[in-house]
């Protein structure tokens, strides 16, 4: 899977010359934890991706995954452990982070 993904504000809209837009991420990327959700149901399951994407998602279940989060809160490595019931999450929290 091709994961060239262009992170801007989520209000707007755009696409890059051969790229997917935001919305288009993160579609494909809820999608895709949707899935994950439904066949390991009631299970801990690891999921590593890069922070473009991570942040769409996460923006798609809590609005404070913004684009100012991501500019500046967002650390390399960042590790979150997300709890769901059926496909709403329910909570988040912040395990690691890179130090400043």
């Amino acid at each position: 899977m091709k994961n060239d993904v262009h992170l801007v504000k989520l209000s707007q809209i755009s696409r890059f010359l051969d790229g997917e837009s935001n919305l288009t991420a993160q579609k494909r990327g809820v999608s895709a934890l949707e899935r994950v959700l439904a066949k390991y149901e009631d299970e801990s399951v690891v999921i590593g991706g890069h922070g473009n994407l991570m942040t769409l998602i996460l923006n798609h279940y809590d609005d404070r995954f913004d684009f100012d989060f991501w500019n500046g809160k967002l650390t390399m490595p960042d590790i979150y452990e997300a709890r769901f019931d059926g496909r709403g999450m329910v909570e988040i929290e912040r395990l690691y982070s890179s130090p400043e």
